[in-house]
């Protein structure tokens, strides 16, 4: 049997989180919450992963910085070569702590940044988040550090990150990346701020026109999260795409993209990161078992298969049969009709993976941030 390749693994450090966003998609501090992974244990799983191929790895929450061991991790995680990225609120990160991430090896961080300040706060749940977070990207600009800021989009927000993108880019950030929010988490409560496909088309052909502007400098990339592909836009390709983003047909197969939980539990899709089948505990067994039990068991198999109404429809081929975690989250069943569909009886869209990345200044849609960043 075949070792599967393992291209990037998230790293959820820890469920602990110092804010208390109304959308957090992992529901840090969920009452309940399991522990975390010993440090040698992790180190361990990273020497596996390296030798089943990992690349990119991110270190996520909860809020990593939290975590007494990010800087053990961060500095084993380097020194085995992996490209590795802190994703943080940016509001406990002095620069003192950023200069010690740095010796440790550290070289891109990312920044969840959802607005103006005064919505970000409200988002955010705490006064002053946005102001301390802004200080962390310009810290790591600063000293040198591959810096992105990420906002997730809702209804409530979406007006003002065009606004924050022009902050981002007058301070040199490299990267901004924009999420469509999605009711994960604690965020199923905002289900009613989740934007619709016109609304989230329109958004992001305002972006578009921004970039041909020049309203957010030349040099900052600015990567979207695609949504849905257009029957008036057959230059959007929807096949041959590479990266957890293609969608959830090669779930069954490919393990390219990896989640793990703080408790130890393995994932492969966000969308079933708290009620989906784990592929397995990695505080118990190593990744190689994990996976190979995977290859053998497809404990994902069953999200790989065409909804029953998605049968005969000439726009599944393209489609895939869309989100089975949105049909989850919407309609209470993986097996039911992604709830983006507009169906065959109004042909103008098809839903695509929700994470299908598009970069807005090339053009190039992919499944992974990473790869829409590669020059087309």
């Amino acid at each position: 049997m075949s070792r599967p390749l393992l291209e990037e693994l998230d790293l959820h450090l820890t469920t602990r989180c110092n804010l208390a966003c109304g959308f957090c998609s992992v529901d840090a501090n969920a009452p309940g919450a399991r522990g975390r992974l010993p440090l040698p244990r992790l180190q361990m799983l990273l020497d596996e992963a390296v030798a089943l191929g990992l690349k990119e790895l991110h270190i996520t929450g909860g809020e990593p910085t939290l975590s007494p061991q990010l800087e053990d991790v961060v500095r084993h995680a380097t020194g085995l070569g992996i490209r590795t990225r802190l994703i943080t609120n940016g509001t406990l990160l002095t620069r003192d702590k950023l200069e010690d991430l740095w010796r440790a090896g550290l070289r891109n961080i990312m920044v969840s940044i959802d607005a103006l300040a005064s919505t970000h706060d409200a988002m955010r749940g705490q006064e002053g988040a946005w102001h301390r977070a802004m200080g962390t990207v310009s810290h790591a600009v600063d000293l040198g550090f591959t810096t992105r800021v990420s906002a997730v989009a809702f209804a409530s927000n979406v007006h003002e990150i065009s606004q924050l993108m022009v902050v981002a880019a007058q301070r040199q950030v490299d990267v901004f990346s924009i999420f469509l929010g999605s009711p994960l988490g604690r965020g199923q409560a905002w289900k009613d701020r989740v934007l619709g496909r016109r609304a989230w088309r329109a958004f992001l052909a305002e972006i578009q026109l921004g970039v041909r502007r020049g309203d957010f400098g030349q040099d900052m990339a600015i990567i979207a999260e695609q949504g849905w592909a257009w029957d008036d836009d057959p230059s959007t390709p929807t096949t041959d795409m590479e990266g957890r983003g293609a969608g959830c047909g090669s779930l069954a197969e490919k393990f390219d993209y990896l989640m793990l939980r703080a408790d130890g539990r393995l994932y492969q899709c966000v969308f079933f990161l708290h009620a989906g089948p784990s592929l397995g505990d990695l505080s118990r067994s190593s990744l190689g078992e994990v996976l190979q039990k995977a290859l053998r068991e497809q404990p994902s198999a069953h999200l790989t298969e065409l909804p029953p109404t998605c049968q005969g429809c000439e726009r599944a081929q393209r489609c895939g049969g869309g989100c089975r975690g949105y049909a989850e989250l919407y309609r209470g069943t993986h097996s039911a009709r992604d709830p983006r569909c507009t169906g065959p009886e109004a042909q103008t869209s098809i839903p695509l993976c929700p994470i299908a990345k598009l970069n807005l200044r090339t053009g190039t849609l992919a499944g992974s941030s990473e790869l829409a960043l590669r020059a087309p």
